[in-house]
């Protein structure tokens, strides 16, 4: 096994041989068993100089050593292969399977004089019977290994493997998540395995939903699960009646020891044994099982020790109760101060149910809180509490389905979670992102429809005499095709850039989602940066002024040259999510330039009203404008802004606009914001 270096590119480990330097296998992310051969040692008789006949002395009686040597170290190999595999038998109403570990995730299943091979990879499998079913549940070479299947198959083997695989594995017939069929009495359902919240970086994952396939094997009227590369998801937790689970856990590629346990419980087999477990603490994984009423099994999967047996980890001792650290996707590292290394980061924990626990590992602070933007109260904190080992924690009540940020406060000291790759970027301040899984997020999910095209830009900006960043969302279809789409100009947070609806808001994503269903027309979003000046600026106060100069002498013309947009005022909106006033303050006075103005999380007060009818006189009353110009607004009941979009919801439908409420449960935070597109998209450019 090799040494593990992190590349500070992609938060992925390097694997490189510390016997060779010569595998092809040393970028690749997931821990893999790499043959490797040794310098070729040649015997000296240190005979140099001693004469013909010393020096034949000298071979002989070497030789002799050598070849006792030999025969000596023989017979405990001998033994080793000699000895049977320890095995498990589970009877069934169609006679026994016996199930063999092999080797981290390779197992051998048999029953009826059949053999059953999953995922064989890596280990031994002298004196094994040849494969009359192989099945592989990933692309990773700890699954799949081609010369290992060459090895095992016959001319009659039935190979059967998600599609990503048998894009290599050409004879493989394909599973995909869902699928069903029977073989020789067994019955195999596919299920997704996938990640949710682990990945290499930000709104990415190391197992992606439809790639990789756990597997349910019914024989005899027992039910056999074998997870895959997964981790706890809502296909686990919908598992039924499932005798014999085989759960897999390698964090932060899989699940930690915690979390695998918590999936587990969610579906509570009979049974559960762990396995693809190299380097976890599986005492933690029996401890948290405890009083389930699951029964964990221990079987060997690493017969040269590289695995993680309880009470070591990685192979190595552990003091009493350590737990493995898990859950550190981005290779994210705590700064380690002199006289010794920073303490390994857990980071979050997202269970099956949707709780979530936070953990920072922090031994000398004295105080730890936690806010986000999941709870239904603006500024909500919890205080963690501190366990003998340093590790501070907290678990809060399940969530809805969703993507949230939260972030830290160690002794007055705002930090995001450095133990979590998953971040949320940000002008200020960065944060750290996690995801509750389930299906009601599925308006925002990536799934498999037609995708749009996310453009970064740089464009020169006369008005500001710089060169400046917008992002445009183009839909499905657009380099393929002649049609003229209407625009949204479309501002981010206040405390955000112009990606914030794209690497946070999932726009591009629910866009894609909602044209495929045929909920909103396609259309092209322009994301251009809220802040004209910087807020540190002595113009700052300007800001509004000098982005509507930006905005109609450089972005939209530049965007109506560059880009086939169906040009006029009847096919522009205009609004977002930014600081105080800037889309009222730009849109009211340019308000001839747009169809629709949309407010998300924010709106205008009584008093702001006031003096825009004062500054602009009679626009806002404008019959031809009240008629013309349609005005949708989002908030949650429970935002700091609430009170200013009620206000202009109000006004707007006294003045006579065409407009819109679309009011939820939530506060001033993106899990609403992204909601609050959803609908406001669904209303946009009806009839064009």
């Amino acid at each position: 096994m090799g040494a593990r270096t992190p590349t500070a590119s992609t938060g992925r480990c390097r694997y490189e041989s510390l016997l060779s330097k010569k595998s092809d296998l040393r970028n690749y992310p997931h821990e893999s068993n790499i043959a490797v051969t040794g310098p070729k040692y040649q015997l000296d008789p240190f005979c140099r100089g001693a004469g013909p006949d010393r020096a034949r002395q000298g071979r002989l009686r070497m030789s002799r050593t050598v070849l006792r040597s030999l025969l000596f170290l023989s017979i405990p190999l001998v033994l080793c292969f000699a000895q049977a595999r320890k095995s498990e038998e589970f009877p069934t109403s169609a006679g026994a399977v016996r199930l063999t570990p092999i080797e981290h995730a390779a197992v051998l299943l048999e029953a009826a004089g059949r053999a059953i091979y999953i995922d064989p990879a890596s280990g031994n499998y002298d004196g094994l019977p040849k494969a009359d079913l192989l099945i592989v549940t990933d692309i990773h070479p700890d699954h799949l290994v081609p010369a290992t299947i060459d090895k095992l198959k016959k001319d009659s083997t039935l190979i059967l493997a998600p599609e990503a695989v048998a894009k290599t594995l050409t004879t493989a017939q394909v599973m995909h998540y869902g699928d069903s069929r029977e073989w020789n009495g067994w019955t195999i359902e596919a299920v997704a395995a996938y990640n949710t919240t682990h990945g290499p970086s930000a709104g990415t994952f190391f197992h992606d939903k439809g790639r990789g396939n756990g597997y349910v094997f019914t024989y005899g009227g027992k039910r056999l699960y074998i997870s895959g590369d997964t981790e706890g998801t809502p296909e686990m937790a919908s598992l039924k009646n499932i005798d014999v689970a085989l759960v897999c856990m390698n964090s932060p590629y899989t699940m930690s020891p915690e979390e695998a346990a918590a999936a587990v419980r969610s579906f509570k087999p009979k049974l559960v044994i762990p396995y693809h477990y190299r380097g976890s603490d599986l005492s933690v994984f029996q401890k948290a099982l405890a009083g389930s009423g699951v029964e964990v099994r221990l079987l060997e999967f690493y017969p040269n020790g590289q695995g993680g047996a309880p009470g070591t980890r990685g192979g190595q001792p552990v003091a009493p109760g350590g737990a493995q650290a898990g859950g550190n996707p981005g290779g994210a590292q705590s700064a380690g101060g002199r006289g010794g290394a920073a303490p390994a980061q857990p980071g979050p924990l997202v269970l099956a149910d949707g709780r979530v626990t936070f953990r920072l590992a922090a031994p000398k602070a004295s105080d730890v809180t936690v806010a986000g933007d999941f709870w239904l109260q603006q500024t909500r904190v919890e205080h963690l509490a501190k366990d003998s080992q340093g590790i501070w924690s907290i678990t809060i009540d399940p969530l809805k389905p969703g993507f949230y940020s939260y972030w830290f406060v160690v002794d007055g000291v705002s930090i995001p979670d450095p133990g979590n790759g998953f971040i949320k970027p940000g002008v200020r301040a960065t944060q750290s992102a996690f995801q509750v899984p389930g299906p009601e997020d599925d308006w925002e999910a990536l799934k498999d429809v037609p995708h749009g095209d996310v453009r970064m830009i740089w464009y020169p900006s006369a008005a500001l005499g710089d060169v400046r960043r917008m992002h445009i969302y183009l839909p499905p279809g657009y380099d393929t095709g002649t049609t003229r789409y209407p625009v949204l100009y479309l501002m981010a947070g206040g405390g955000d850039t112009d990606d914030g609806w794209i690497s946070i808001g999932r726009l591009n994503l629910i866009m894609d989602n909602l044209i495929a269903a045929k909920k909103a027309q396609p259309m092209i979003i322009v994301l251009p940066y809220n802040f004209a000046v910087p807020q540190s600026s002595p113009d700052y106060p300007n800001n509004s002024t000098l982005f509507a100069k930006e905005l109609f002498q450089d972005i939209i013309p530049y965007v109506e040259k560059r880009f086939r947009t169906s040009v006029g005022s009847a096919h522009r909106a205009f609004g977002g999510i930014p600081m105080p006033y800037l889309i009222p303050d730009v849109a009211f006075s340019h308000i001839d330039q747009f169809n629709t103005l949309c407010f998300i999380g924010n709106g205008v007060s009584a008093d702001r009203l006031a003096y825009y009818d004062k500054t602009l006189p009679g626009v806002l009353d404008n019959p031809s404008n009240v008629k013309r110009v349609t005005i949708l607004i989002g908030d949650g009941v429970n935002a700091s802004t609430y009170n200013g979009s009620k206000s202009l919801a109000d006004a707007a439908k006294q003045r006579g606009y065409q407009s819109r409420f679309f009011q939820n449960e939530g506060i001033h935070g993106w899990p609403w914001f992204r909601r609050e597109f959803f609908e406001e998209a669904q209303a946009l450019f009806q009839g064009q």
